[in-house]
């Protein structure tokens, strides 16, 4: 893809700027459909296959589209230094943004690429991966332009 590799390149140029920040547990795939909450209080965080050491901005990053939902960034972001949580740039959030976004591309991308050489792999994981690589794709040049465009 010449839009993982463009992204590859524009990571590599910025690279400097990964561990700028504190260094804590991420957690590598914050969103809704990862929390479980009961009488307006998050009970649990739920799926950590992808944690790590690492910036926290990782994870703010990957968890805006869906706090957006519910509501404004500045406000989520507010929240989130109100509860203790470190100031983050906005270079490390852009940069992030284009981590994370590049890594579900490849992680879809492997999928496929493994499948198609005739390894075993469950069909369902490859119908995801048909499904999502064009979107993973397009979400990914759209957060490159806007980190080009900074």
């Amino acid at each position: 893809s010449v839009v993982a590799d463009r992204t590859f390149d524009w990571i590599r140029s910025k690279y400097s700027v990964f561990g700028d920040g504190p260094a804590s547990i991420v957690h590598g795939d914050a969103g809704l459909q990862n929390v479980l909450a009961a009488h307006g209080a998050v009970t649990c965080l739920l799926d950590w296959e992808f944690a790590h050491v690492g910036d926290p901005a990782e994870d703010l990053a990957y968890l805006r589209e869906s706090a957006e939902r519910s509501l404004p960034w500045g406000e989520f972001l507010a929240a989130y230094r109100a509860a203790g949580g470190p100031e983050i740039s906005k270079d490390r959030l852009r940069l992030f943004d284009l981590w994370s976004s590049l890594r579900n591309f490849v992680l879809a991308s492997e999928i496929l690429f493994h499948a198609r050489g005739g390894e075993p792999a469950d069909f369902r994981t490859v119908a995801i991966g048909l499904s999502t690589r064009p979107r993973l794709e397009a979400r990914l040049a759209e957060s490159l332009a806007s980190a080009l465009a900074t």
